[in-house]
């Protein structure tokens, strides 16, 4: 025994459904209903799939992201606790040439004949 259909309309590029003429007589086709149920098969494959094809495409865009790097030099991390000319020069120039020198674009000889 067959369950009545609920109202279907007719799809383009697919067969014809059953009419609200067929319908009142409750009465289908076997091929109506095969074709029926392939068609709902078929839009919860499309929907199955669309699914995997967004969680795809966000694992890849969290893939392409780069995780976050923060360098800090120590002297940096400790700034408010030194001063710019009596605190911070003397500590660079002892601890990290380099940085004293990243700082001022200068190096320790030249910036003491600039301040005479």
């Amino acid at each position: 025994m067959a369950l009545p259909m609920p109202p279907l309309h007719y799809m383009p590029g697919h067969m014809a459904l059953p009419t609200p003429a067929q319908q009142d007589t409750n009465e289908y086709n076997t091929d109506e209903l095969e074709m029926n149920s392939l068609l709902i098969n078929n839009l919860k494959i499309q929907l199955y799939l669309t699914h995997l094809l967004n969680i795809d495409q966000q694992q890849k865009k969290k893939l392409g992201r780069k995780a976050r790097r923060w360098f800090v030099r120590s002297w940096i991390a400790q700034r408010e606790q030194y001063g710019h000319y009596h605190q911070l020069l003397p500590h660079l120039q002892e601890h990290d040439l380099d940085s004293y020198r990243y700082y001022l674009r200068v190096d320790h000889a030249i910036f003491n004949e600039i301040l005479q």
